[in-house]
């Protein structure tokens, strides 16, 4: 599998997708591509494991975005308007979706549709091609057979659950100590916990960021 096609280069403090501006935006791609290919592959018994950490941590930093932006590298106010303008570009899509017969169909149906409305919203086009570049990634030839395909699968599941684990660990160091202190106060968030883990044993947001830094990917659904 060439996870490497997707074109996902790290900056020096997050991995970027292309055309996206900052963090809060890179997220929100990503987390609308997972969403596409966790509807074209639904986690399967193999690749349960890593299909629920991907899922989870994808959700877990829409999450962020929206409700705590304060806590990502990005201007408070300009990811909240970033955000509130996604999420309305994609309810404006989503409004002609209809039930699918198969999860291929309902994979091309979100693609396709947030693509239209996407022409307007540079998150939302990111995120459909992202999406479709997953699923691309998973289409084998008509004679592979079925544990191939699982193989495959798993593989993928393993890869955007190794991409979102290091998304998060980019983030978490920081010297936002105001919004962590404001975090605990109100019963913490798992990016606190992991600044306060990073920042106990000295590892400063650059060798985080340095480290990442050759990293690649690489009804309607709830996209954010």
């Amino acid at each position: 599998m060439c996870w490497q096609q997707l074109g996902i280069k790290a900056g020096d403090n997050f991995i970027q997708a292309r055309g996206t501006q900052g963090t809060s935006d890179t997220l929100l791609a990503w987390h609308i591509a997972t969403t596409i290919f966790k509807a074209r592959n639904p986690p399967s018994s193999s690749s349960s494991s890593s299909g629920s950490v991907a899922t989870h941590l994808s959700g877990y930093c829409a999450y962020l975005v929206a409700y705590s932006p304060e806590l990502l590298p990005d201007d408070d106010k300009w990811s909240n308007s970033m955000y509130k303008a996604t999420k309305k570009g994609a309810e404006r899509a989503l409004r002609d979706a209809v039930p699918m017969a198969t999860p291929q169909l309902e994979s091309r149906q979100l693609v396709e549709l947030l693509s239209i409305t996407g022409s307007k919203h540079e998150v939302l086009k990111e995120g459909a091609r992202l999406g479709e570049q997953l699923v691309e990634l998973m289409k084998g030839e008509d004679e592979e057979e079925e544990e191939e395909e699982e193989e495959e699968e798993e593989a993928a599941w393993k890869a955007l659950a190794g991409f979102w684990c290091e998304m998060i660990l980019s983030m978490a160091p920081s010297d936002n100590l105001d919004g962590h202190a404001v975090a605990v106060a109100r019963g913490g968030e798992l990016i606190t916990l992991l600044w306060a883990l990073l920042t106990h044993v000295g590892i400063p947001e650059a060798a985080v960021g340095s480290s990442t830094a050759t990293t690649r990917m690489g009804a309607s659904p709830d996209i954010v």
